[in-house]
């Protein structure tokens, strides 16, 4: 009966260190990407390349696309309004064509 009471008191020592840890990485991430997002906001650098360790960081956390050094470079060509296939018929193709008989 000691063992099974031995045994368990290690398992809730066990879930009580797991659950402060993942409490911790949690507040931990959460205060990252504070800190990180307040810098790429005040230096505007979201489409740039990130300026500091933390904001790489939060980045990589949010699972953020790296921009190409390619793009500062070639920038790509900005789309046009509408495409090409957008555009509306004027009248139904379902009926075929009309006939006045």
């Amino acid at each position: 009966m000691a063992v099974i009471e031995a045994l368990a008191v290690v398992i809730i020592v066990l879930l009580a260190i797991v659950t402060v840890l993942i409490f911790a990485a949690v507040i931990g991430a959460s205060v990252l990407v504070t800190v990180a997002v307040r810098r790429e906001e005040r230096l505007r650098s979201l489409t740039s390349k990130a300026p500091g360790w933390t904001a790489r960081l939060a980045r990589m956390l949010l699972a953020v696309p790296a921009p190409r050094i390619a793009d500062e470079i070639f920038p790509r060509p900005r789309p046009a309004e509408k495409p090409a296939w957008y555009e509306r018929s004027t009248g139904s193709t379902m009926d075929g064509p009309s006939s006045d008989t």
